[in-house]
């Protein structure tokens, strides 16, 4: 996400614009944010549990150091998610 809110996942486009017919991730589970695909889409598991072996908050994904940073970008990258 930058830094400005903005982003293109469908929560965002939805609530903000009114882009599409719903707010959902294709797993159907929950409003396709970045917390849900970063954390919990079940579209994502066996990709999240290669790039952290262990669990990880969702502030160390996004704000805590250079090499955190690398592996959120290395999953969102694969996930083929545009944010």
């Amino acid at each position: 996400m930058r830094n400005t809110g903005f982003n293109r996942l469908k929560a965002h486009l939805y609530k903000a614009d009114k882009i599409g017919h719903t707010d959902l991730c294709l797993c159907g589970e929950a409003a396709k944010k970045v917390e849900h695909v970063l954390q919990d889409c079940q579209n994502h598991i066996i990709l999240r549990q290669a790039v952290w072996s262990s669990p990880t908050d969702l502030q160390t994904k996004l704000w805590v150091t250079i090499e955190g940073l690398e592996k959120t970008n290395t999953f969102i990258h694969h996930t083929g998610v545009t944010i």
